[in-house]
């Protein structure tokens, strides 16, 4: 049960169109994964064969109204591209229902589920980036080694088919629980096992009727509520509506075994049956896993990720008495402070909520309209959850979210402090050494660790006996074996490290500053400062971001110059002098244009740019975005621009702007523009590579049309947050993470797209994450090896640390500047910063 809201749900909508569908007669039986017949629509962006080793699709059979020609494997990936969600096989078509008498399709609630574009449903396909010329993504470099990836195949056992039907509610029902509660009464009528989103419904078999009414009963009121049931196609193999099918499956399946998601959008499901505490019962840790299934290279496979939620003990009472001890005369203004925007998690029902306000005035004893009845939120709590609650405290209020608010909730929940966990690390304990060393032991798993974990989960869920029945009820199955593939490892030498920069200092001029305070570093910068310094550097005693601020917006807006900021605690109290001392000296040397090491790229000509954005700390809802390209040969120097935007056409009309100046600047310093510019983006979500191919990439094209450069163009999405965990064979027969350059470039990549996995990095603690690189466009001549060893060539080129990093330097860069600009400068820098990397 949910805490209670304030009161009946109002505004509810009363009426809804509903599309009228066409009977049509259902395909033949097919298998998960196994291409459908249909008509090929031109990609997007491109089709592209599929891979060599990939088996040819059989064909399946369709309606004979539907003349097509057999499907082949290299046209695979252009059918892929091609189905659309919610399309049928068979060349059956939706009939338009009469709209005002326009004859536009009505679409009825549910019909945009899960689209974000809006777009009319022929619009929606799978965004296919992979361009035509790419037969095989896979580079062919290096020596191949074996590698276990933490993906299970998805195994079918028996024959195809799923039916969706439209499910309507007479008098409408837009809460989504409630209509699901008033479908399961007629489980017997539909079948033990059945799929049904709230809009749609799924079966494994034909009902008897094409339309089908039942009547039900609402406990709430007795009222009666008509279903009507009513056929509207099968789901082809292929449709992206087969992998939404796959993973409620599998969510059930979680549920089966034990596991429970929190939210509602996540991904985690976790046990709390196995919770184990820390920092002396402060703290639980919720072991759990997120398992996703997807169509990759030749397979459907389910990615499964370790993961691990850390609790809090206390609950908001525990902090309102905390705050009246320590603040007893403004108890109430401090404890709205810390509390207000704070996310608490109800242990009786495991929700989350967002604490929007504090009721002084309510107690538990305060009455509330629970079914008609007034009753007082302490008995509520009595009866419904045996629980009893003290009536000395006050009431906290949270407003429902968006999506509540469009399932008719538009009252506030009132929580009881006392059953309100709080959640998230506070400031004491992420500076509690010893606790962060604990809580690492938890979610920093070595790869040898994290393998059997997995095969654990495995054996867990394929020995449920409900989980077999219920994948063997739809014919599935879950190998139990982590998937093996090889990779290639490419070893690259780095040359030319200068370990000695040559880089000659004179004595410095020291200036002490008069007092410890904001003013007194600004007026001691202002007073003393010279056009002729080359670099300032300030002393400050500990962190403070409000001085580190203030002498970051002066020496790179008003006064620019390099600056460096160092702590006295650091200098002080670190056993490690000469290590600090060095990475001061390098990061002073990189300021100031030089360049400690470099690796010889032989891609002459070429201009690499990284861009990435930071949340802009200051203004809400805007963000920072950086821009940052090479301007030599062995991309060691860089011209760097940041912008301040608040949607997303800014960011396209700041990706033109930045695309003029850094070409204008290449061909000032090189005499000649780039021959190609390979542009590496940073923090894009999945759902917003339509978004940047047809306007990011549209306005950087544009920058080169108008400039009448000879210049071709390669854009590449970076993706670091992934699940994808990659383990190769260690010492003894254990597992171990896999060396840095391996790259994998097939069997868990993605059809349509020209992507592959780099692991740029060595990790002593924990398993390394590789990063997902997408190349949605590539107009030059470059092969996928070629791509891949420059990518990693790239991750050994960030100067600020003497190891590699796990992106390509340009896009580290980029994310430096970022976030400068977004925590502390809050605007542009000055452009006379622009030709060095001050940022660092």
């Amino acid at each position: 049960m949910e805490p209670p809201p304030t009161g009946r749900a109002r505004g509810r909508a009363r009426g809804r169109g509903r599309s009228q569908q066409q009977q049509q007669q259902p395909g033949a039986d097919r298998r998960p994964g196994e291409p459908a017949t249909v008509q090929a629509a031109q990609p997007t962006v491109g089709a592209s064969a599929v891979p060599t080793g990939a088996a040819p699709p059989t064909r399946a059979s369709h309606h004979p109204s539907a003349a097509r020609e057999p499907t082949t494997a290299d046209g695979l990936v252009r059918d892929m591209s091609a189905l659309q969600v919610g399309s049928s096989v068979g060349g059956s078509t939706e009939a338009q229902a009469s709209s005002g008498g326009n004859g536009a399709a009505s679409v009825g609630r549910g019909a945009t589920r899960g689209r974000r574009d809006g777009g009319p449903r022929e619009a929606r396909q799978m965004e296919t980036t992979r361009p035509e010329k790419i037969v095989s993504k896979v580079g062919g470099i290096g020596a191949p080694i074996q590698l276990m990836v933490n993906y299970f195949n998805v195994v079918d056992k028996t024959s195809w088919s799923i039916k969706q039907y439209r499910v309507d509610f007479d008098p409408p029902e837009d809460n989504t629980r409630f209509r699901k509660k008033l479908l399961r009464a007629h489980q017997a009528r539909l079948g033990q096992h059945y799929i049904f989103d709230g809009t749609m419904l799924f079966l494994e078999r034909m009902l008897p009727e094409q339309e089908l009414e039942l009547l039900s009963v609402k406990e709430s009121d007795g009222s009666k509520v008509r279903i009507l049931i009513k056929f509207t196609h099968e789901v082809p193999p292929m449709d992206h509506q087969f992998i939404n099918i796959f993973n409620i499956i599998t969510n059930q399946c979680m549920s089966l075994i034990g596991y429970t998601k929190l939210r509602k959008q996540d991904r985690e499901f976790f046990d709390m049956k196995q919770a184990q505490s820390a920092d002396r019962g402060q703290l639980e840790i919720w072991p759990g896993y997120g398992a996703a299934v997807n169509q990759f290279e030749h397979n459907v496979l389910m990615c499964v990720s370790v993961s691990h939620k850390v609790l809090r003990m206390d609950s908001v009472l525990n902090q309102l008495s905390s705050i009246q001890r320590q603040f007893p005369r403004d108890a109430r203004a401090a404890a709205e402070r810390r509390l207000l925007g704070c996310i608490v998690m109800c242990r009786h029902n495991l929700r989350m909520y967002k604490i929007d306000e504090i009721m002084w005035d309510k107690t538990p004893a305060a009455e509330f309209d629970y079914k008609g009845t007034k009753i007082p939120l302490a008995k509520y709590y009595q009866e419904k959850h045996n629980i009893t609650v003290s009536m000395d405290q006050p009431l906290l209020l949270s407003n429902p979210k968006r999506r509540e608010m469009r399932q008719g909730q538009t009252e506030p929940f009132w929580l009881v402090p006392e059953l309100c966990n709080m959640t998230g690390l506070s400031d004491e304990m992420r500076n509690n050494n010893n606790l962060m060393k604990e809580l690492s032991g938890f979610l920093n798993m070595p790869p040898q660790q994290r393998a059997q974990k997995l095969h654990q989960f495995s054996t867990r869920l394929n020995s449920s006996e409900d989980v077999k029945s219920l994948l063997s009820f739809w014919g599935l199955k879950f190998s139990r074996e982590l998937l093996k593939e090889q990779a290639a490892k490419c070893l690259t030498s780095v040359k030319n490290v200068a370990r000695n920069f040559g880089m000659m200092i004179d004595e410095p001029r020291k200036i002490l500053v008069s007092e410890d305070r904001v003013q007194g570093y600004v007026q001691a910068i202002e007073q003393n400062f010279s056009p002729e310094a080359q670099l300032v550097m300030c002393i400050i005693p500990s962190k403070d971001k409000t001085k580190y601020d203030a002498i970051k917006q002066l020496l790179c807006l008003r006064r620019p110059v390099p600056s460096q900021v160092v702590t006295a605690r650091l200098i002080q109290t670190n056993k490690n002098t000469l290590g600090v001392a060095t990475k001061i000296a390098l990061q002073m040397n990189c300021k100031l244009g030089g360049v400690p090491w470099e690796v010889k790229i032989p891609m002459s000509g070429s201009m690499i740019v990284g861009y990435d954005t930071y949340h802009e700390s200051q203004h809400k809802g805007a963000s920072a975005g950086a821009w940052v390209a090479s301007m030599n040969a062995n991309a060691s120097k860089y011209y760097s621009l940041a912008t301040i935007h608040k949607d997303k056409e800014e960011i396209c009309s700041h990706m033109q702007s930045n695309m003029m100046l850094s070409m204008c600047r290449y061909r000032e310093i090189n005499g000649s523009f780039p021959t190609n510019v390979i542009v590496y983006r940073d923090g894009i979500g999945e759902g917003s590579l339509r978004y940047v191919h047809q306007h990011e990439i549209d306005r950087i094209k544009a920058a080169i049309t108008e400039l009448n450069a000879p210049t071709r163009l390669c854009f590449i999405i970076v993706t670091k947050n992934i699940n994808t965990r990659v383990f190769a064979q260690g010492r003894g027969g254990g597992v171990d993470n896999p060396p840095p350059g391996t790259v994998v470039d097939d069997v868990i990549t993605r059809p349509e797209r020209y992507d592959f996995y780099l692991i740029s990095q060595k990790t002593r603690i924990g398993t390394v994450t590789p990063t997902m690189y997408n190349v949605i466009l590539d107009e030059t001549s470059y092969m996928p090896k070629h791509l891949q060893m420059l990518s990693y060539k790239l991750a050994h080129m960030y100067f600020n640390l003497s190891s590699t990093v796990r992106v390509p330097a340009p896009s580290h860069y980029a994310h430096r500047l970022a976030f400068l600009v977004g925590q502390s400068l809050h605007q542009q820098h000055h452009l006379d910063l622009a030709n060095e990397l001050f940022f660092l």
